[in-house]
């Protein structure tokens, strides 16, 4: 119901595409020659939008070389105001289309100018297995040896961290454990999933199960270490999925596999 009276109060969504440096250029120019900056004689600064009309318009003109744009963070947010859009004009046979229900904010990102950061895993248990049996079983499909540094961030794909015993350990994933040509597939969270969480700790639904929680990489590797050393006892580090990958799955309609990153 709020959202049907106050469809403009909808958070930002965020737009993401392959922008080139050159129409990267024109936006950046568009929006700072927007501004007017005047000194009043009573010494304060008067900040004033100009020729927005023209600037508009060029902003759109370029807008429509793009095909599709790509959403990188509010899919929710933005399906809801798109309900909430059909909804009011059910409800207003007359529309126009200029009718503030007929927009949300966004705000559109250039490719380059994206951070994907980790976002990690941890364990509650072993699941009856003892420490050397769990490493035991996961070298079937993971080369486990110890990590180079500690705390231990991949720095590759189809790499991981695993801190276990108060240790830091690097797995890689070994040949044919997964299908390279598989953009699903060949995701570090589905190879985790599929070669480790799944069949051997018996976390099937990562979405559900409260045997695994999530912990975003803005709090960093040590948070993994004292929830392993506290409620759970096992923590695993991500290397960050790109937007490549991101855009990849759009582009052949697949939703994104347990959510395995933030954005900034």
């Amino acid at each position: 119901h709020y959202l049907t009276v106050y469809v403009h109060a909808i958070r930002l969504v965020l737009l993401a595409d392959t922008v080139g440096f050159e129409l990267l250029e024109i936006f950046r120019r568009l929006v700072v020659d927007s501004f007017g900056i005047e000194l009043c004689a009573d010494g304060q600064i008067d900040l004033r939008l100009v020729d927005m009309e023209e600037r508009i318009g060029i902003a759109l003109y370029h807008l429509a070389g793009f095909d599709s744009l790509y959403i990188a963070d509010g899919h929710h947010r933005a399906a809801s105001a798109v309900k909430v859009g059909k909804k009011r004009r059910e409800q207003n046979p007359g529309y126009t289309g200029n009718e503030e229900f007929n927009f949300f904010l966004a705000v559109l990102f250039a490719q380059s100018e994206l951070a994907i950061m980790d976002y990690n895993r941890v364990i509650k248990d072993l699941n009856g297995l003892t420490q050397d049996e769990f490493i035991a079983k996961i070298s079937e499909s993971f080369t486990v040896e110890s990590a180079p540094e500690s705390p231990y961030k991949p720095q590759d794909k189809h790499t991981f961290g695993m801190y276990l015993g108060g240790k830091w350990y690097k797995l890689t994933a070994k040949d044919g454990t997964f299908d390279a040509f598989d953009p699903v597939a060949a995701l570090d969270v589905s190879i985790l999933q599929q070669n480790l969480i799944s069949p051997v700790l018996g976390i099937d639904d990562p979405r559900t199960d409260k045997r695994i929680d999530f912990v975003g990489g803005i709090r960093g590797l040590k948070e993994l270490e004292r929830r392993a050393q506290s409620d759970m006892c096992l923590a695993f580090s991500m290397f960050p999925t790109t937007v490549d990958d991101l855009m990849d799955l759009s582009l052949i309609h697949i939703s994104e596999p347990t959510r395995q990153a933030e954005i900034s």
